[in-house]
């Protein structure tokens, strides 16, 4: 076994072998400084010797991922950079041999033992970039080929190509401007060939930049045709069930600006990103990030400082695996352009919010407000301090309840949910909670009733539902709902009126799963006017000379409690 610490020779036998036999299997064994391999997680999780990583050959011919089996170790490389002890290595190494050796495995497509071959290049490295390899086949030309996408199984590439015929001559535009067309190509034997142009390239605008949905229905690019909304926008095209593109579709206005929007990535089907001019860029270009629901895409969303500057910052890729690291090209530096790597971190989610007692904003000092995820069976307790506040940080991709409560006053709930918040939030809650007074009358607003009528209107049931969330959140309280009319007809026909429309709430209630027993309900027809608007003898004021709005101050809907109960 020779093992060379020479990433060059490393990488100059990798593309030799693994781009000349499509059936050639390689083993990519990272060993980092301090000796624990990279490929840990992903090996514990495949079943294979600790140690071993699984990987898809990045321009192999057959560009299939290999289940690790039993192989025969001829050469073995390592970066000469790396920080490591090399006697460590080659024990190391000495360790996988024979495991592999022992345990045969099985391929994952076919499920037939693995061959053993005479030839297998093991590289050991800490994660560094070998050099590029040129793509074989017809797909690099004479001139410029720019930006690509491939497509999942990494067997189909749609790119970037100047726009130049079979005798290597650029063709221009009656302004002399030699405008980008998409080509398609398909791996072939090791080869990418049968290129074909995309059916919307024209000599007389560009279009390029594409990127692929994860699903492979939908591409993305950029073009300067007529009507879009200036400069180059962002347009799209779909895939019919025949397998032919779509007429190109502009993504709108919300995304395209009068500026520039170009490099556009899609990430899995519905989130996409894209650098611009415009959008309240930082300078230059921006990467932006926007995604839609249906066919609405919702207002881009600037990715800020640090991934953006104020230079160019554009070419943006999010890894798919962990989808928290990726790269981004900028001319930042020196004004030269550049691949960057970064990694995402969480956003910085808080609540805060304040306790008061309704009707006076009278801070309440020492509430408890209970924070619950439902998922996780968690709950945490917080109280407000001296001036009714309180604080805490939230976790990404939660369903957050929350509870106010304090002895003597009503419990009121809210909810927070971080589901696919991408940036940094303050989330606010405030809370005015109800005394709790045993038989005081509160009223609830908006309950409506059609002329001589007791059924539940759909805007009345918009309040009920509240009184169905406060009983839900005091479930030791008994309640009486009442209800009231004006003075306006006789005594007998408005406790009549009264009473059904007070049972029609209890009977609502009841149908959103609140208990009988701890409701009951009254009529009190027009004995307990807020004003002066009496009409009969026996009741007081000038009911006749009163206007609408007062008579409509008497007839509303109030609940009171009645009981606690232990």
């Amino acid at each position: 076994m020779e093992i060379l610490f020479n990433r060059k020779e490393a990488g100059k036998l990798l593309s030799e072998k693994l781009l000349k036999y499509s059936d050639t299997e390689t083993i990519v064994l990272a060993i980092p400084k301090g000796g624990v391999p990279v490929g840990y997680e992903i090996a514990t999780k495949l079943d294979v010797p600790l140690g071993i990583t699984l990987i898809k050959k990045i321009g192999h011919p057959s560009n299939k991922e290999y289940a690790i089996g039993a192989v025969s170790l001829d050469s073995f490389y390592i970066d000469n950079s790396m920080d490591i002890d090399k006697k460590y290595i080659e024990s190391e190494v000495k360790r996988i041999q024979d495991l592999l050796h022992q345990k045969q495995k099985l391929y994952e497509g076919n499920k037939q033992p693995l061959q053993l071959k005479n030839k297998t290049v093991i590289i050991v490295d800490d994660g560094k970039w070998i050099s590029p390899v040129v793509l074989k086949g017809k797909i690099n030309g004479v001139y410029h080929e720019g930006p690509a996408t491939f497509n999942k199984s990494q067997d189909v590439v749609y790119f970037t190509r100047s726009n130049y015929s079979s005798k290597r001559r650029l063709q221009r535009d009656a302004d002399n401007i030699s405008n980008l067309k998409i080509f398609e190509a398909s791996m072939i034997n090791g080869n990418w060939e049968k290129l074909q142009g995309m059916p919307f390239n024209s000599d007389d605008y560009s279009c390029g930049h594409p990127t692929l949905s994860e699903d492979g229905k939908t591409l993305y690019f950029i073009s300067d045709m007529p009507g879009g909304y200036g400069g180059t926008d962002v347009y799209k095209t779909n895939k019919t069930a025949d397998g032919k593109w779509s007429a190109p579709i502009n993504l709108g206005e919300v995304v395209n600006t009068p500026g520039n929007e170009m490099f556009p990535y899609i990430h899995g089907n519905d989130t996409l990103y894209f650098a611009s001019e415009a959008h309240h860029s930082l300078g230059g270009l921006d990467v932006f990030m926007t995604y839609h629901a249906s066919e609405d895409w919702h207002e881009p969303v600037n990715l800020n400082y640090p991934l953006n500057s104020s230079k160019d910052d554009f070419g943006f890729y999010l890894n798919n695996e962990d989808h928290r690291s990726g790269y981004v090209s900028s001319n930042r530096e020196n004004m030269h352009d550049a691949v960057y790597t970064f990694h995402i971190n969480d956003p910085t989610l808080t609540l805060k919010g304040v306790v008061t007692v309704k009707g006076t904003g009278e801070i309440i000092k020492n509430a408890r407000i209970q924070v619950e995820v439902p998922v996780d069976k968690t709950t945490a307790d917080l109280f407000t301090d001296e001036n009714g506040r309180y604080f805490t940080p939230l976790t990404i991709e939660k369903e957050y309840k929350l509870m106010a409560s304090k002895q003597n006053f009503l419990s009121m709930s809210d909810h927070v949910s971080t589901k696919n918040q991408k940036i940094s939030k303050e989330y606010i809650r405030d809370f005015e909670l109800e005394a709790l007074v045993i038989q005081k009358p509160i009223i609830i607003p908006n309950i409506y009733y059609d002329f001589d009528k007791w059924n539940i209107r759909p805007d009345a049931a918009i309040e009920l539902d509240k009184m169905v969330t406060l009983l839900n959140d005091n479930p030791k309280i008994r309640i009486e709902m009442g209800s009231h009319t004006d003075c306006r007809g006789t005594h007998k026909y408005n406790d009549v009126l009264s009473m059904k429309r007070a049972r029609s709430t209890v009977e609502y209630l009841i149908s959103k799963g609140i208990e009988k027993k701890r409701l009951e309900y009254k009529g009190y027809g027009e004995t307990k006017l807020l004003n002066d608007c009496g009409c009969e003898p026996d009741n007081v004021g000038p009911g006749k000379d009163c206007t609408s709005e007062q008579h409509q101050q008497n007839r509303r809907t109030e609940f009171k409690v009645i009981e606690v109960m232990k």
